[in-house]
C-alpha cells in the first residue's frame, strides 16, 4: 500500500514537473513567455510544493503507523493457549470443586494463587472478600478458565473443567466486572447482548426493576429502544458511571445460567443503593450458584458462605455469623468497616 501511494504521488510530480518543464522549453525557444505559459509555470510550482509537502507528511504518518504493526501481526498469528475439551456439559451442572489449585502470572516471580480448595455447590451464595491484590479476581477469572490454573484443577461435577468446550463451559455463567462496557446500542440490546425478539421488552423491564435503574429509563424518551452514548447517535443517551453498573447488572437478571459471578459489581454506588442491589439479587438469583466479590463486608452478611483471601490463599471460611464468633481477621475487617457508619463508641459498647 505504502509503495502504491508513493507511486501515485511520484506519478503527479512528474506530470507536474514535465508541464513546467515544457512551458519553460517553450518560453526559451519563443524568447519570451505567454500570459498562459507564466500562469502554468506559477501554478505547477505551487501543485508541486503540496504534493511534496503531503509525500513527506504521509510518510512521517507511515513511520508511526509502523509501530503497531508488530502488535497487528501478533494479534493475527495468535494461537489461543486455552483449548476446547471433547465433552459436553452434563444437563443439570451441579457442584463446582476447586482442588489444590495455584496460578502464576508469566514473568511473575511469586504464585498470585497458593492451594486454594473449596466447593461451589448448586445454588450457593458464596462472597469473595479480602484487600486489594488478594488475588479474587484471578480466582474468577479461572473459574471462567479465561486462564488455566499452573497446578490443581477445577472440576465441575467429576469432570475437569479442560475436558469441556470452552465455549459451552463459559456459557454457563452470567458476570460483571469492574470494567463493565455500555455500548452504543438501544438500552434494550445492552442488556440482552443479543439480537432482540418479540416478547423482549418484558424480560429487560423485569432485569432493569431488579437492578434498580428501570424508574431512570421510564424518563428516558424512547424508553428501551434508546441509544446509549454519543459515539454514533448525536441524540444518544449518557449515563453515570452508577447507572451503567445498575444496567450491566440487569444483564444478570435477565439471563438464567445455572452460575453467576460478580466482581465489584456495586462499586460505583452508595452503601444503602449497594445494599438493595445485593438483596434484589439473592432473591432474583434463587437457586442459581452466585460468587460475588465486594469490598463492603455489609453484604457478606447474605451470603451462605464467606471466603477471605490474604496473598493468594483463603485464610477463613465461614458463615458470616461463624467467622464473626471466630474474631479473627474477618471479624476485625468487619468491625473496622463498621466504625465508618457507626462510629467508634458504638461498636465498641456493642
Amino acid at each position: 500500500m505504502i509503495y502504491t501511494y508513493i507511486q501515485r504521488i511520484g506519478l503527479e510530480v512528474f506530470t507536474i514537473l514535465g508541464a513546467t518543464l515544457y512551458s519553460v522549453w517553450r518560453t526559451m525557444s519563443n524568447g519570451g513567455m505567454l500570459v498562459g505559459d507564466c500562469i502554468v509555470v506559477l501554478s505547477s510550482i505551487s501543485s508541486i510544493s503540496f504534493a511534496l509537502s503531503n509525500l513527506i507528511q504521509n510518510l512521517a504518518e507511515f513511520g508511526e503507523h509502523a509501530l503497531f504493526l508488530e502488535d497487528v501481526r501478533y494479534f493475527l498469528d495468535y494461537t489461543p493457549k486455552i483449548l476446547d475439551g471433547e465433552k459436553e456439559l452434563p444437563a443439570k451442572p451441579n457442584a463446582l470443586e476447586i482442588k489444590n489449585l495455584s496460578f502464576k502470572y508469566e514473568d511473575a516471580k511469586t504464585d498470585t494463587l497458593k492451594n486454594i480448595n473449596f466447593t461451589w455447590n448448586r445454588g450457593e451464595k458464596i462472597a469473595l472478600v479480602g484487600s486489594n491484590g488478594s488475588g479474587k479476581t484471578t480466582l474468577v477469572k479461572l473459574l471462567l478458565r479465561l486462564y488455566d490454573p499452573t497446578s490443581g484443577e477445577i472440576c465441575l461435577g467429576s469432570d475437569n473443567i479442560k475436558e469441556f468446550k470452552v465455549d459451552n463451559y463459559r456459557g454457563l455463567y452470567s458476570t460483571v466486572f469492574q470494567d463493565f462496557k455500555v455500548f452504543s446500542l438501544s438500552i434494550k440490546e445492552n442488556v440482552l447482548l443479543r439480537a432482540t425478539k418479540n416478547g423482549d421488552d418484558e424480560l429487560v423491564s423485569s432485569a432493569l426493576k431488579e437492578s434498580g435503574i428501570y424508574d431512570k429509563v421510564s424518563t428516558i424518551k424512547g424508553g428501551l429502544e434508546a441509544i446509549l452514548t454519543r459515539e454514533f447517535d448525536d441524540n444518544g443517551v449518557n449515563l453515570s458511571i452508577g447507572e451503567q453498573q445498575k444496567l450491566s447488572l440487569a444483564r444478570v437478571f435477565a439471563t438464567d445460567t445455572p452460575f453467576v459471578i460478580l466482581d465489584e459489581p456495586s462499586s460505583a454506588l452508595d452503601p444503602i443503593a449497594e445494599y438493595e442491589m445485593f438483596e434484589n439479587m439473592m432473591r432474583a438469583t434463587k437457586g442459581r450458584s452466585v460468587i460475588f466479590i465486594s469490598h463492603r463486608l455489609s453484604s457478606a452478611v447474605l451470603a451462605d458462605k464467606v471466603l477471605l483471601m490474604e496473598n493468594g490463599e483463603i485464610v477463613e471460611d465461614g458463615t458470616h455469623a461463624e467467622l464473626l464468633m471466630k474474631n479473627g481477621k474477618y471479624a476485625d475487617m468487619f468491625h473496622r468497616q463498621a466504625e465508618n457508619y457507626l462510629g467508634r463508641e458504638v461498636c465498641t459498647n456493642e
